[in-house]
C-alpha cells in the first residue's frame, strides 16, 4: 500500500513538473518567438473552414434590412464592439438589440433609412468592415456626434446637465424614422465645442 502512495506522489510531481515546463517554457514565454514555434507545431488553419472568430455582420445586415421593411423605428447608438470594429447598435419595439459593423456605405444606408424610409442596399457589402482607428467608444460617440453637429443632421436634443449623470453629456438626434443615442464623457473640449454651436448653455 505504501509502495502505491510514494508512486502516485511521485507520478504527480513529475506531472507538475512537466505542467510548469509546459506553461513557463512554452505558453507564457513570448520571447525567443516561443509562441511562433507552438503556433507551426500546432496549425490551427490546417483545420478545414477554420477561419478564426468573425461577427456574423451579414446576418445582421439582413435583420436590419427586414427592420427597414417593415417599416420600424430604429434606435440606435455607435459603440466600438469586441472585434474593434465601428458598429451601431440596433434595437427596436419588435426586435432585441444587436450590433451592425459599419463602412461607409452602410452607414449612409441606415441614414437614408432614418431619414427618407429607403432601404435599398445594393451597393453595401456588410463583410468589408476593417478595424477602427479608435478604441475608446466615447470618443468615437463625440466624434461622430460632431459629425452630425458639422452637417446639421436630424434634430437633436441634449439633456440638461443638472439631469444628466455626473460627468456624463448625453444626446438624442431625431429622425422620421429613428433616433440615435449618444451617451459619452462631459470633458472640457466637448462642452466648449457645443457651446461654440449655440446647442448648449
Amino acid at each position: 500500500m505504501e509502495d502505491k502512495i510514494q508512486t502516485a506522489k511521485q507520478n504527480a510531481i513529475e506531472l507538475a513538473n512537466v505542467t510548469e515546463s509546459v506553461t513557463s517554457d512554452e505558453l507564457l514565454n513570448k520571447k525567443g518567438g516561443e509562441i511562433e514555434k507552438l503556433r507551426q507545431r500546432y496549425n490551427l488553419n490546417a483545420i478545414s473552414g477554420y477561419e478564426g472568430t468573425k461577427y456574423a455582420n451579414d446576418e445582421a445586415h439582413a435583420e436590419l434590412k427586414s427592420m427597414m421593411e417593415r417599416g420600424e423605428r430604429l434606435s440606435l447608438y455607435f459603440t466600438i464592439d469586441n472585434y474593434g470594429v465601428e458598429a451601431i447598435s440596433v434595437e427596436s419595439k419588435t426586435t432585441g438589440r444587436f450590433n451592425y459593423q459599419l463602412t461607409p456605405n452602410g452607414f449612409l444606408w441606415i441614414i437614408k433609412y432614418l431619414t427618407n424610409k429607403e432601404s435599398e442596399d445594393f451597393n453595401v457589402a456588410p463583410l468589408e468592415v476593417t478595424p477602427s482607428d479608435e478604441t475608446d467608444a466615447s470618443t468615437f460617440r463625440k466624434d461622430m456626434l460632431k459629425l452630425f453637429c458639422e452637417n446639421e443632421m436630424g434634430r437633436i436634443q441634449f439633456t440638461p446637465e443638472f439631469r444628466d449623470r455626473t460627468g456624463k453629456l448625453s444626446a438624442t438626434v431625431n429622425f422620421p424614422y429613428g433616433h440615435i443615442f449618444f451617451f459619452m464623457e462631459r470633458d472640457q473640449e466637448l462642452v466648449e465645442y457645443l457651446r461654440g454651436k449655440n446647442l448648449i448653455r
